[in-house]
């Protein structure tokens, strides 16, 4: 369910409000607009033109948790340490050095702007060849790099939003920026960043790992450069909204009660309301982020949209936001092996998740990728050698110095990634 609401006329709205019942035409009662909808300039035309006179947006109102200090909530975490400050500061200054001219011009078209010459029909080429340069250690090394920029660039967005609740949007697109970069021009290095935690706080990692995900999948579905920044930007900012959610609840190292999981529920609008301060966080932007947890089946929430009124990016986001979320550890669980989470995505193939972005998504990231080490059911371990895009699940692994394809021998499998200790 969505927060309180307001009527008001379709003079008073403005890009950014959001949509607390759907619009229907005075007329026919053809639905117009979604509920949900975070209004675009586009959809305020439509509604002028339709002669509907007021409409019901979304007004934040947290007053339904006030009560919420009576449970017996531990002490707050302490602030931030001055080093993690350092090492934040140090990160920014560093990105913002590499991508200014990115901050004072749109990316452009394809083969145009600052990021525009690796959008080009030569780009695959381009790829194959220096990912051939690179062998699986310096890939390990770049990784831990790009994480770790990363999860200092999240470690300080959340530590200055803790100081003076902003959000420093040159940080954040910077970040993007140089990530997209990375993935682009490395494709592999994206299986590097799959397997490698940096940290273990769950919402840290999983932010910056989301977004290079989704960035991903945005190349992939043809996403100009404009369009995978502003996906960037909304997957990094995915879980902003924890912000206003209380500690204990996102650290609880148990199953939620329905009643801190009905709290849990409302971090995506509360993302909506951070970013709504901002003339930067486009429509698109808070659509993705409010509706990351919608389902194609209307069994999400805060909506309940289905299908085609769930924006692409949203829909983008979701899927990366549960695979992180399985294969990682959080404060209530273990890691689950990729191969199980695999299969849960595939089984939310037009339900959870939509057809085209499964499709998608199984294209690049695939749960054993290549030099990968892996546990088989005869407790021996062997290293992935090829990637069998037929059976995902199912690579050529090398054994005792000889290739064996999985889906020539049914009675061995992968049962996880070996992790040595």
């Amino acid at each position: 369910m969505m927060g309180a609401s307001t009527r008001v006329l379709v003079e008073s709205i403005s890009t950014g409000m959001i949509l607390a019942e759907a619009v229907c035409h005075p007329v026919t009662r053809q639905q117009l607009v979604p509920s949900g909808t975070v209004l675009s300039q586009q959809n305020i035309s439509l509604i002028f033109r339709s002669g509907v006179s007021s409409v019901t947006i979304l007004s934040f109102d947290d007053k339904r948790f006030d009560d919420l200090d009576d449970i017996d909530a531990p002490a707050p975490p302490p602030r931030p340490t001055a080093r993690l400050m350092d090492r934040y500061e140090k990160t920014t200054d560093s990105l913002h050095g590499k991508m200014k001219q990115g901050l004072t011009a749109p990316l452009g078209k394809m083969g145009t702007g600052p990021l525009g010459n690796m959008f080009n029909e030569k780009t695959p080429d381009t790829i194959e060849s220096k990912v051939a340069r690179f062998k699986k250690s310096e890939l390990e090394v770049m990784a831990k790099e790009v994480l770790t920029r990363n999860n200092d660039v999240v470690h300080g967005i959340e530590a200055t939003f803790k100081e003076n609740s902003k959000v420093d949007f040159q940080v954040v697109d910077s970040c993007v920026q140089t990530t997209l970069q990375e993935i682009i021009l490395n494709k592999e290095l994206l299986n590097s960043l799959c397997d490698l935690r940096v940290y273990d706080e769950y919402t840290y990692s999983h932010c910056s790992n989301v977004m290079s995900l989704a960035m991903v999948i945005g190349y992939t579905l043809g996403y100009s450069p404009e369009q995978l920044r502003i996906l960037g930007v909304a997957a990094l900012l995915h879980d902003i909204g924890k912000n206003l959610i209380p500690d204990f609840i996102l650290r609880k190292p148990a199953k939620l009660t329905d009643r801190e999981f009905d709290v849990m529920k409302t971090h995506p609008e509360k993302g909506v309301k951070i970013l709504s301060a901002y003339r930067w966080a486009s429509p698109e932007i808070r659509s993705a982020v409010l509706h990351h947890h919608e389902k194609v089946n209307g069994m999400g929430y805060p909506n309940g949209l289905q299908g085609k009124d769930i924006p692409e990016m949203a829909k983008i986001i979701a899927i990366v936001d549960v695979y992180d979320a399985l294969v990682s550890d959080r404060p209530y669980k273990t890691a689950m092996p990729p191969n199980m989470a695999y299969q849960i995505i595939m089984e939310g193939f037009n339900t959870h998740f939509e057809g085209r972005i499964v499709w998608a998504f199984q294209k690049f990231i695939v749960p054993y990728p290549v030099n990968c080490l892996v546990v088989l059911n005869s407790g021996e371990v062997a290293k992935v050698a090829k990637v069998n895009r037929q059976s995902l699940l199912r690579p050529t692994i090398e054994l005792d110095g000889q290739m064996i394809d999985l889906t020539n021998h049914p009675r061995l499998s992968i049962v996880n990634i070996y992790r040595p200790r």
